[in-house]
């Protein structure tokens, strides 16, 4: 039980250094990496985001791709 409850916090501090990482990156690098990635782990991603850094993401994105992760982020938070 132990172990699997490490397990769970390696893989949190895991996915926080993720987030933190494309926060850290500019806009316009993050962009096409996170639209090349599966939609569900970029919603993922993204709604981990701050909402500022979020907006400079979106930015750097086509209409197309913005559009689609946008309203795929509404839809998980709904």
């Amino acid at each position: 039980m132990n172990q699997l409850k490490d397990s769970q916090n390696n893989s949190k501090q895991a996915f926080k250094d993720i987030i933190r990482t494309y926060e850290t990156m500019a806009p316009k690098k993050a962009a096409p990496i996170i639209t090349e990635m599966n939609d569900e782990d970029a919603v993922e991603i993204l709604s981990s985001m701050k909402a500022a850094t979020l907006a400079k993401v979106l930015e750097q994105m086509t209409t197309a791709d913005a559009a689609r992760l946008t309203k795929k982020l509404t839809e998980q938070s709904s």
